[in-house]
């Protein structure tokens, strides 16, 4: 963003004040900011905030910057300020690429645990269900459903009814399976 002109009438649309007020010089945009206003915008974003087009920096930084910096030094620079506007936007001093990709694969693999414990829980829920209702069907054990007439432990023996109709579900299953198999596949036909 290039300085184009300075207006002493001219207000600062950011800080509201009136020294060093400068124009955006972009065609179609007449936005104000001060130096100030416009240096921290540009380090944000390189865009400018009226219209959102981006535009080349040339802020001259005389007072900030030494002539005799080297690289390292201003790349320090570049890593501190990233770190500064990241606590500001973020609140968090520890914000950078690699903590948020490191926390976001955590995040996805604790709901993928999760997920996994759910689906087993409901997998083995309806292996109980089916199976107390396959002791109900063969008369194994009390007549109500959920086992509450055997008194404060009915959670347990209804589980262990269900575990048990599972066993003799899948026992049905396989021995119906086997002789499917030997009809279906006998040469003696």
């Amino acid at each position: 963003m290039e300085i184009v002109e300075t207006k002493e009438h001219l207000e600062c649309h950011c800080c509201t004040t009136k020294d060093d007020v400068y124009i955006c010089e972009l065609d179609n945009c007449d936005y104000p900011l001060c130096l100030t206003c416009k240096e921290k915008v540009l380090k944000l974003e390189n865009k400018c905030p009226n219209c959102r087009r981006s535009v080349i920096i040339d802020i001259n930084n005389s007072s900030s910057s030494e002539p005799d910096s080297d690289s390292d030094s201003d790349s320090e620079l570049e890593h501190e300020e990233f770190q500064n506007n990241c606590r500001e936007k973020c609140c968090n001093k520890y914000c950078n690429k690699e903590v948020i990709t490191f926390v976001s694969d955590i995040l996805q693999l604790c709901l993928a645990m999760i997920m996994f414990i759910i689906a087993i829980t409901m997998i083995f829920a309806v292996i109980i269900l089916i199976g107390r209702t396959i002791t109900l069907f063969f008369q194994i054990g009390p007549v109500d459903y959920w086992c509450q007439s055997l008194g404060e432990h009915f959670v347990g023996h209804f589980i262990g009814f269900g575990i048990l109709g599972a066993l003799i579900g899948f026992c049905i299953v396989f021995w119906c399976a086997g002789i499917l198999h030997d009809c279906i596949c006998s040469d003696d036909n």
